[in-house]
């Protein structure tokens, strides 16, 4: 049903202009937060999907969010998203106009939409690629498919980072391999309540993901849609997982460790986070 709403949502934004005024609203957010750097999702897939042109609306929102980054100091990166149950060419079209914009904002690749539709095992050719061509890559994974679809996504696809990874605490094999790896999930509990994967917040299993010593980042996912923030995610997480300031950091720490920024630039935003804490 969610997948259903997004589509209809999508259909209202026409033009560059749409997605510019998007990404500078967007942007304003986000400093509101005080967030400092963000990685962004740009649905490239569905602008394809609806048959828009790419390289307009990619430079609209890059443009934008280079002005807001002006006024407001967040800055930003982003992530190209292919709609995986569109199929292989679909994919592969996506990850070369990522390529083609690297040098222009663009720091991965990755896939979201129906796991089940259209598994992991469809693209290690097109990850491959795209990992030589100097792209990160990350796609959604274990948020409405088994655990199995998380193993497939490290193991086949080679994913630096999971979307959600909700249902690998069904797996200690998953875990472990997760562990080992250091390969970071995306948790994004208020959107896994409002899609009805669990029934609470405090259902989440944040907690035992942290005990089990996996690397964690706190996410909003579609904030507008889900009625959240990055802001209201922190505080629902202290509130019903008893989780401490020190807590909270680490989660910040771990977002600052799992981004794609240089070595050179982590260290700088680690500093700046730790003199805002």
């Amino acid at each position: 049903e969610f997948l259903v709403s997004f589509g209809i949502v999508s259909l209202l934004i026409e033009t560059p202009g749409d997605y510019a005024l998007i990404t500078t609203r967007l942007v304003e957010w986000l400093a509101e937060q005080n967030v400092q750097y963000a990685e962004i999702i740009f649905a490239a897939g569905v602008v394809l999907w609806k048959k828009q042109p790419v390289d307009a609306v990619y430079e609209a929102i890059a443009e934008a969010a280079e002005e807001a980054e002006s006024r407001t100091g967040v800055r930003v990166k982003w992530i190209f998203d292919a709609t995986r149950q569109f199929g292989t060419d679909h994919v592969r079209e996506v990850m070369h106009w990522a390529a083609r914009y690297i040098s222009q904002g663009v720091v991965a690749f990755g896939i979201g939409g129906d796991e089940a539709a259209a598994p992991a095992r469809l693209f290690p050719d097109i990850f491959c690629e795209a990992r030589d061509l100097g792209l990160h890559v990350v796609a959604h994974a274990g948020e409405a498919c088994g655990p199995e679809s998380i193993r497939d996504a490290v193991e086949l696809l080679g994913v630096e980072r999971i979307g959600h990874g909700l249902t690998a605490v069904g797996d200690a094999n998953v875990m472990a391999l997760l562990r080992e790896r250091k390969t970071p999930l995306e948790v994004c509990p208020s959107s896994n309540v409002s899609t009805a994967l669990i029934a609470r917040f405090e259902d989440h299993p944040l907690p035992k993901f942290m005990e089990a010593g996996l690397v964690v980042t706190l996410n909003s996912d579609d904030p507008a849609m889900f009625g959240t923030s990055l802001q209201e995610e922190f505080l629902q997480a202290a509130r019903c997982f008893q989780f401490s300031q020190e807590t909270l950091a680490e989660l910040c720490r771990n977002a600052v460790n799992a981004s794609f920024l240089s070595g050179e630039e982590k260290q700088e935003l680690r500093e700046r986070v730790k003199t805002q804490g």
